[in-house]
């Protein structure tokens, strides 16, 4: 027994907690954008961000390690002309701390022949908004809008300022577009709002998956919806997996091969609203690059951009959305929700965790249809054999 002791006391040995960061400080400028550094800890940490200037300019992902990883700051624009901004990010496990400077610097001061707004668009969802737009000049300075729909607030300065946009909320789905005209006594900028939907190349996409029949989930995180192909029968989604729907069936899902008998999504079954249809396979398949050297999407499975839910920014190059694309400079893009997919056999949601979109492009016969689908490792596919009656999302284009 005393034998047995001594063994296991001579093959126990102590670990000294280490931790170590490729960097102690970082320094960005004020157009903002990612910083990932690696950590290197045998122990688990958690990082804080303390402000010495404002607050909540730079949001991180993940703040809490179990051993090595990667921190992901996310820093926000920054429009003060006066003085940088600091802060410290403070990562402490047991035994172990090591602080990280966070420091971005301000924009130059304007000059006579500058006029620079922070944003050169407005993507507003179904449910509208509000939103502050930075002027950067040397001089007096107007902003006007013509649409009622869009009302400037506090539309005048002098130098640096700063007005409000505000989108009323739509009550009847309808893409609508217009124009900010900002300008000096010599120089003029313009910033493009754009109401319920996105052009993307010569294509409007709604902002927002359908939800119930005729209607768009009030903004994009909104998951929406499920539907049968050329139906309009709504079923939920439980991409969020909180209701066990992996091994229950969902309520009232028919299930089975089934045959349409139609080889379009026929109008008075488009659950689309009015003005809106469901895409067709090669529009989607543009939409995301399929047949591209560069993706066109780029799937946000860890929500490090600081969405409510996962999913996929789409519609422009892979390394913009992931890089610069926020999510209140959308920059063009969208961004389309974790959906998940009801299989058509079982009626249980047994894919959760992938956006999946109903195109209304038959493969040749009316049991079948065709349809995208992408996923946290940034995959895809464009799918040929989706049964009729398989449960997927809708993301409708403008007629």
């Amino acid at each position: 027994m005393a034998s047995a002791m001594l063994l296991l006391c001579n093959c126990t040995k102590h670990v000294d907690p280490s931790l170590s960061v490729e960097m102690d400080e970082i320094v960005i400028n004020h157009e903002g954008g990612i910083v990932n550094v690696k950590v290197t800890c045998n122990v688990e940490t958690k990082t804080t961000i303390t402000y010495q200037e404002g607050e909540d300019w730079v949001f991180l992902m993940p703040s809490h390690l179990w051993s090595d990883g990667v921190l992901c700051f996310n820093f926000k624009r920054f429009t003060s002309t006066e003085a940088d901004r600091h802060a410290t990010a403070t990562i402490v496990g047991e035994g172990v701390e090591k602080t990280i400077s966070l420091t971005q610097t301000c924009k130059p001061k304007p000059q006579a022949t500058d006029l620079d707004l922070d944003r050169t668009m407005i993507q507003a969802e179904v449910e509208g908004g509000q939103w502050t737009v930075a002027v950067s000049c040397a001089g007096p300075w107007t902003a006007v809008s013509t649409a009622d729909w869009c009302v400037i607030e506090n539309g005048s300065g002098n130098g640096e300022g700063t007005f409000d946009v505000k989108v009323a909320a739509s009550t009847d789905y309808q893409y609508r577009t217009t124009d900010i005209t900002v300008s000096t006594a010599t120089l003029q900028r313009t910033l493009n709002v754009q109401h319920v939907g996105t052009k993307i190349g010569d294509i409007v996409w709604a902002n927002s998956n359908v939800d119930d029949p005729d209607t768009f989930g009030a903004n994009c995180e909104v998951r929406g919806k499920l539907y049968q192909y050329n139906s309009k029968v709504p079923f939920p989604s439980y991409a969020a997996n909180d209701h066990c729907s992996n091994d229950n069936p969902v309520p009232g899902f028919p299930t089975g091969a089934y045959d349409v008998m139609s080889e379009v999504w026929q109008e008075e079954n488009d659950p689309c609203p009015d003005g809106w249809r469901v895409p067709t396979i090669d529009e989607l398949a543009n939409l995301i690059g399929a047949n591209e050297a560069t993706k066109r999407f780029w799937f946000d499975y860890w929500m490090i951009k600081g969405r409510s839910v996962a999913g996929a920014y789409v519609g422009l190059d892979q390394v913009i959305l992931q890089d610069e694309v926020t999510p209140e400079f959308m920059m063009g893009s969208i961004f389309i929700p974790q959906t998940g997919v009801i299989d058509r056999d079982s009626g249980k949601m047994n894919d959760w965790w992938d956006v999946a979109l109903w195109s209304c492009t038959n493969v040749g016969q009316t049991w079948d249809m065709r349809g995208i689908w992408i996923n946290g490792n940034q995959d895809f596919s464009i799918s040929d054999w989706r049964g009729s009656r398989t449960g997927m999302g809708v993301r409708c284009v403008k007629k």
